[in-house]
């Protein structure tokens, strides 16, 4: 996910997920309904703001998972603000299934070039379509087209004095996605696991020879210890080529979601990472987080430690948004191995 224009740690994935596994009454089109869902968040790339979405749910088949047509917004106190609309499918008994986004961002954070931050402004179009089959039972293929027209600008935030330009680049890309599926729960799993794979060849297209790859690879497992405790787990390997767009680098944030980051610190053509929550329920709604982590990110697998691991951990509050689904409202503090503290609030678990 691209650091900039992805809207990390807004929520809005995880409610796109959790409308998808809504239950609609009836099947059909018209027999549909309508639900809004405003979504506070905050996080180390554009700081707090507010996301709301509006969808239209219905179902297929009986068998399938619940589709969805929706639009969204959000802005930040930053001034990002970013705008999307949405079609989600699921049909012949969940075996195939169609995503398709289409949105506008134009988003204000701060660039790491090693140590130095400089602020800047990115904006852009990304059109993205996803087509999912169900090759076994809990795996399913397929593949994702993107086309994504961005510009980059050096922010000077000074009244009168324009912006200045960076980068403008226009890409497509095409994935090959495998996803397999144990998990008990989607929202918030206590046993199972889910294995993520892409394999994406991009072509930026106002330039020559350039095009370059990237391999994402993200493991979550699943274990309850008891009736109140659960631990979670989650290992991530990125692989970009060196000739990578800076927001296709492996992003220590925003490739694995690690916290205690921004996610535009540690871009780079390597990554691993490895994550652990420990989750306690203190009530049926009210749960709590302990969560730790170590991240290494460099030019190559054998360069990853050159600059040490980074490490991070923190505790967190969750609070289940409805009876019926275990989609959490969640508020999490994290510090980091240089006594940095960040407070991100969003929708969801982790992972």
């Amino acid at each position: 996910m691209s650091p900039a224009l992805g809207l990390a740690d807004t929520g809005t994935e995880v409610l796109t997920n959790q409308i998808s596994k809504a239950n609609a009454d009836d099947i059909g089109f018209s027999n549909g309904s309508v639900v809004v869902a405003p979504i506070p968040f905050r996080n180390e790339l554009v700081g707090a703001g507010l996301a709301l979405g509006l969808g239209y749910l219905l179902k297929t088949d009986e068998a399938s998972d619940t589709s969805m047509i929706g639009v969204g917004a959000l802005r930040s106190e930053n001034g990002s603000e970013a705008f999307a609309a949405t079609a989600s499918f699921a049909f012949h008994e969940n075996t195939w299934k169609l995503n398709l986004t289409a949105g506008q961002a134009d988003m204000f954070y701060d660039l790491y070039i090693g140590n130095l931050k400089f602020p800047v402004n990115q904006d852009g179009t990304l059109i993205n379509a996803e087509l999912l089959h169900q090759a076994w039972q809990d795996t399913h293929i397929g593949g994702r087209l993107r086309y994504l027209d961005t510009n980059l600008a050096y922010d000077t935030s000074s009244p009168g004095l324009p912006a200045l330009p960076l980068v403008n680049a226009e890409l497509v890309s095409l994935s090959a996605l495998l996803q397999w599926d144990t998990r008990d729960d989607t929202f918030s799993a206590r046993s199972g696991h889910y294995l993520d794979v892409e394999v994406m060849h991009g072509e930026l297209l106002n330039q020559s020879n350039s095009g370059y790859q990237k391999l994402t690879t993200r493991f979550n497992a699943y274990r309850a210890l008891g009736p109140k405790n659960s631990v979670a787990l989650r290992a991530t390997a990125c692989m970009a080529s060196s000739s990578a767009p800076f927001f296709d680098k492996c992003s220590l944030g925003g490739t694995d979601g690690f916290r205690g980051y921004n996610p535009t610190r540690f871009l780079n053509s390597r990554l691993l990472s490895f994550q652990g929550e420990l989750r306690h329920n203190f009530t049926d709604r009210l749960s709590g987080v302990a969560f730790a982590g170590i991240g290494f990110s460099g030019p190559s697998f054998d360069r990853l430690d050159n600059g040490g691991g980074q490490i991070a951990g923190g505790l967190g509050g969750r609070f289940q948004l409805s009876k019926k689904f275990k989609a959490m409202f969640s508020v999490d503090v994290a510090r980091n191995e240089v006594g940095e503290n960040t407070l991100y609030v969003y929708v969801g678990q982790r992972f």
